[in-house]
């Protein structure tokens, strides 16, 4: 594209893409390299071209720049989409293609091999692209610890978002705090778990949601809103709050995957594993119980809600089901 062509249009100011590469350019090494371009554009573009923000919006104005460049560049502009190798999605899909067959999940008596759980996960992923989920767009996870809850975590990643846990027997107003800040485009939840949630935000009761209508293929990456890279977010957890109000921290792929290379560096977790989930999934700690076991060919066995502090049912369970990693904190 022609470095003087009009790339963006704020009332009587125009600017063009050669200012556009430049100001992102700058930025870019203001910040040391350390953002991706889709965290850089945002702010470049509050800078010069505000009032953009508001309306279009973020999404509308880089469907103009799409729109302008199909139309100056025709097929060369459509490059075919890319897969980032380092996101929690791509270890999990290469998974499923080597060991399809293998069991992945254990809850409550039933199993799940990975080749039926990717295609619960793949069902709900669509549906999520389809209310406006994508790369960086957060949505609320409130299902006690069982199949949905894995199903809906996968799925928000699947497709492109990132999970935000609300643990369902918090009190109403946290919860409510905890939106307000986060605003997802929604909250994946159940029936059963009947979550006390504000109407403010769209709820999805998966246990209730009919998804037959959806396929169960793995996600292909134009099927998303935006190509899904390592520098997306995968979650975004809220502190306790015990020394004010709630705070959330927010993860990149690239940082978990990170996180995990150097668990299996360290720790070898092979195909052969069981892997006790116990954890509760709004702290960090319980990050690679999802997704580590499920890269390298393990058994997730997933403990029932509460189980975590029942010494007793703990033992039992490893027991019965074999386990050979769990983690515990000192006490």
């Amino acid at each position: 594209i022609e470095p003087d062509r009009v790339a963006l249009t704020d009332g009587d100011t125009r600017i063009g893409y050669a200012r556009l590469r430049d100001e992102i350019a700058t930025l870019d090494t203001a910040m040391g390299g350390a953002l991706g371009f889709d965290a850089l554009f945002p702010v470049v573009l509050s800078n010069i071209a505000p009032a953009l923000l508001g309306t279009p919006g973020l999404a509308g104005v880089v469907d103009a720049l799409l729109a302008d460049a199909v139309e100056v560049l025709g097929d060369d502009a459509a490059a075919p989409a890319t897969v980032d190798p380092d996101t929690l999605v791509a270890r999990f899909d290469a998974q499923v293609a080597r060991t399809p067959d293998a069991v992945a999940l254990e809850f409550d008596g039933q199993a799940l091999t990975y080749r039926e759980f990717d295609a619960c996960a793949n069902r709900l992923a669509r549906h999520l692209i389809g209310l406006g989920v994508g790369p960086d767009a957060r949505v609320g996870l409130a299902v006690r610890r069982s199949f949905d809850l894995l199903v809906g975590m996968y799925a928000i990643v699947k497709a492109g978002g990132a999970y935000v846990p609300l643990d369902p027997d918090h009190p109403a107003d946290r919860l409510a705090y905890v939106l307000e800040i986060a605003e997802p485009v929604a909250v994946v939840t159940t029936e059963r778990d009947a979550v006390d949630l504000p109407d403010s935000v769209p709820a999805l009761t998966i246990d209730t949601l009919d998804l037959s209508e959806m396929s169960d293929e793995p996600i292909a990456p134009e099927e998303r809103r935006g190509a899904l890279t390592a520098d997306h977010l995968a979650y975004v957890i809220f502190t306790s709050g015990s020394t004010g109000r709630p705070k959330g921290v927010a993860v990149e792929h690239r940082a978990i995957v990170a996180n995990i290379d150097w668990r299996q560096s360290e720790y070898g977790m092979r195909a052969d594993d069981v892997v006790l989930q116990k954890t509760p999934f709004t702290f960090d700690v319980s990050v690679w119980e999802f997704f580590w076991p499920l890269q390298v060919g393990a058994r997730l066995t997933i403990a029932v809600p509460d189980g975590h502090r029942d010494p007793a049912y703990l033992a039992q369970t490893m027991i019965e089901r074999g386990v050979t990693i769990a983690h515990f904190v000192p006490s």
